[in-house]
């Protein structure tokens, strides 16, 4: 399973469940609308996942889900790790459902 529901996402913040949410958009998408994941670059990611914590699950996203699904299988083959997993449907989505007031939609 490499995708993450927005539901369980919720349920890991509201349960304070150790992991590091990082936010593979653009500046200018951070900017617009944010879920307080760590901005790295899509493009840059790889080349620092050997500094990511190996003692909790890490969840990647963008905006849709599809560049964070792309990361996350290149990083579970690099590190191989079963942990890291993509935010279904990406922020639009969990801010739809949980935070709407984010305005997240483009």
């Amino acid at each position: 399973m490499m995708h993450l529901a927005a539901a369980e996402f919720k349920q890991w913040k509201d349960e304070q469940r150790r992991h590091l949410l990082i936010d593979i958009r653009e500046n200018y998408e951070i900017e617009q609308c944010s879920i307080g994941g760590l901005p790295i670059a899509m493009e840059k990611i790889i080349a620092q996942c050997e500094q990511f914590p190996s003692d909790q699950a890490i969840v990647i996203h963008c905006n849709s889900g599809k560049r964070s699904d792309a990361v996350v299988y290149a990083l579970r083959q690099r590190l191989n790790r079963t942990d890291i997993f993509s935010l279904d449907g990406g922020i639009q989505n969990y801010a739809q459902q949980f935070e709407p007031q984010l305005n997240c939609a483009s």
